[in-house]
C-alpha cells in the first residue's frame, strides 16, 4: 500500500473460508479508498473476536467526510455486500477532518475441523 498500514490479529481460530475471503475483500476496499480518497497517512486494521462473533476494524488518520451527504458509491456499497452475504453488518463512521472508521462484525462461525 501506498500508505502505513498496521495489521493486528487477534483470533485464534480459522474461520471458515467464505468468511476470511469476505473480511479480506471488505479491509482490501477499505484500505484502498483510504489510500485514494482520504489522503491518510496511516491505516490500522485490526481483527478481534470472542464467543458472539469476529470484527474487522479498519480506521485511517484521512480528511474524512460526512456520511449523512456522502452517497457511499460502488466500494461502500460493495463492501456491504460482502459481509451481507456472511450475515454481518458494517458502521460506518466518519467526520470531516476526522478520519474514518469502518467496522465489519460477523457472527460466530468456525471453519470445519
Amino acid at each position: 500500500a501506498p500508505v502505513r498500514v498496521e495489521v493486528v490479529d487477534e483470533l485464534t481460530v480459522r474461520l471458515p473460508e467464505q468468511v476470511e475471503a469476505a473480511l479480506y475483500f471488505f479491509a482490501m476496499e477499505a484500505v484502498q479508498n483510504a489510500a485514494k480518497h482520504a489522503g491518510a497517512t496511516a491505516i490500522a486494521v485490526e481483527l478481534a473476536g470472542d464467543g458472539d462473533g469476529s470484527r474487522l476494524t479498519i480506521a485511517d488518520d484521512g480528511v474524512g467526510f460526512a456520511v449523512a451527504e456522502s452517497t457511499g458509491g460502488s466500494g461502500l456499497s460493495n463492501m456491504r455486500d460482502r459481509i451481507d452475504a456472511v450475515g454481518g453488518v458494517v458502521c460506518l463512521e466518519s467526520s470531516a477532518g476526522h478520519g474514518t472508521r469502518v467496522v465489519a462484525t460477523v457472527p460466530a462461525q468456525r471453519a470445519p475441523q
